[in-house]
């Protein structure tokens, strides 16, 4: 069940990683490509990306945001969100952090 979980692991996900996760992947990726791939994003998700950068890369990503002003590709979008997530499987392959510890799992009491 957790591999078929691992394997289902989306952009969505990426919110229930812990702080110090989520800031490392995001960190190993371009500020472009989070841009990106934050388009349409809720506010609440667009602001806990950004609060998980280190200040400077903050400000690289608010003006890679302010750059992508209106509608945008879906495949691009999309493709953005690809890249955080494979590099987020990378991370676990590395053995940095397990994914299913932090998926929604099924409980049976």
């Amino acid at each position: 069940m957790a591999e078929v979980k691992r394997l289902h692991f989306t952009f969505d996900d990426l919110p229930k990683l812990p702080h110090d996760i989520l800031s490392d992947v995001l960190k190993s990726v371009e500020a472009s490509e989070v841009a990106y791939a934050l388009k349409g994003q809720p506010e609440e998700i667009k602001e806990l990306f950004i609060n998980s950068l280190p200040q400077r890369t903050q400000i690289i990503l608010e003006d890679e945001m302010q750059l992508l002003e209106g509608p945008q590709p879906r495949r691009k979008v999309e493709a953005a969100q690809k890249v955080i997530v494979d590099k987020a499987r990378e991370l676990e392959k590395e053995g940095r952090f397990k994914l299913e510890d932090f998926m929604e799992a099924d409980f049976i009491e």
